[in-house]
């Protein structure tokens, strides 16, 4: 019998509001069993004290119950008209013929130590969890994978300086070590050129990063192409050139059967099942330096997330964005990594 990757989004209207996601469950929408990462957007600031990260997290394993435990990661702030929301990823018995469908797999790798966290251990540590997680999903070829979704461990906000900017610091390095060590993984960069894992001038094109203190090992989920698998969803993603880069959105829409000419029509848009970006406020945006790097009152990712989701929602008319900032070594400098999965042969899910 073939796989079949889900992909269901439910609003979360408040961190600790799972309403939607129980009603799910009881109704047996969800294979618990085969439920691989939940992807969270909550409403606080996406800084180092948004705690409503925290909340949400423990209210949707508490409406998920016993079962194998989920890659989670939540992003904080939604700014503009984001609209909170949770995506959960997994995999279930497919019905239809296989073939070379839409595959997920979810890895680990091995436990990193507090003073390993921002170095060479944790890229190894992190391409280990991508290479497990590439033979789980049976994805044999490197260029099969469209995505990886990784989760880096951080020690406690408290263990290096007791500052937020210490913490914040650290947590970007985390980012990129982890980041380079995925690329690694996916034959994106060779290992020679990593070296130490300080190299600035190196990035991927294919991994998103989150870390969070609530692991002490790396796990990555990865989405790509395999063979034994069936289903209607598709999956792609691109690297936009800026965050003013309408056209490139377009075009990876265009790619999954989308047409946002302008904005995706009404049956169109019910066939997203997620849209997943990254990226950061960039020191100059075509030829023009951002003010808002230079606002003392609000933080430039929260207007990053707000402008940038802004445009993409423009183009696909729904708010529903997982669009996460802190993109070390994940683009280049003023890029933004973006996929988005698709349902080709069904007009809505909710």
């Amino acid at each position: 019998m073939p796989r079949e990757t889900f992909c269901l989004r439910f609003d979360m209207p408040d961190p600790g509001d799972a309403a939607a996601l129980r009603a799910a469950i009881a109704s047996g929408r969800i294979a618990r069993d085969g439920l691989r990462a939940v992807l969270l957007k909550t409403p606080g600031n996406g800084l180092t004290n948004d705690h409503t990260r925290t909340l949400a997290t423990r209210e949707v394993l508490a409406a998920l119950g016993p079962g194998p435990a989920p890659m989670m990661l939540a992003s904080g702030g939604t700014e503009g008209i984001a609209v909170p929301h949770i995506i959960l990823l997994g995999e279930m018995a497919g019905g239809g013929q296989p073939g070379r469908g839409l595959a997920i797999g979810l890895g680990h790798g091995p436990s990193i130590t507090p003073a390993d966290t921002a170095g060479p251990a944790m890229s190894r540590a992190v391409a280990a969890a991508v290479a497990a997680a590439m033979r789980t999903a049976g994805v044999t070829d490197a260029a099969d994978v469209v995505i990886a979704l990784v989760k880096a461990p951080l020690p406690s906000p408290f263990a290096f300086g007791g500052t937020e900017e210490a913490f914040a610091a650290l947590k970007g390095s985390a980012r990129a070590a982890a980041s380079l060590g995925a690329a690694a993984a996916l034959g994106e960069i060779p290992w020679a050129q990593i070296g130490d894992g300080t190299t600035a001038a190196l990035h991927g094109h294919r991994t998103l990063v989150a870390a969070g203190t609530d692991v002490t090992a790396p796990e990555a989920l990865v989405i790509g192409q395999a063979p034994g698998w069936a289903g209607t969803l598709r999956a792609g993603a691109t690297m936009l050139v800026d965050m003013l880069d309408a056209p490139g959105v377009a075009a990876l829409l265009a790619s999954l059967g989308l047409a946002a000419t302008p904005q995706l029509t009404a049956a169109d848009a019910v066939r997203l099942r997620a849209v997943i970006t990254k990226g950061e406020m960039p020191a100059l945006l075509r030829g023009d330096r951002p003010a808002a790097l230079d606002d003392s009152d609000i933080h430039p990712n929260r207007h990053f997330r707000a402008a940038l989701g802004g445009m993409i929602a423009a183009l696909t008319g729904d708010g529903r964005i997982f669009l996460s900032g802190g993109a070390e070594a994940q683009t280049p400098p003023g890029g933004v990594l973006l996929a988005i999965i698709a349902d080709t042969g069904q007009e809505a899910q909710e």
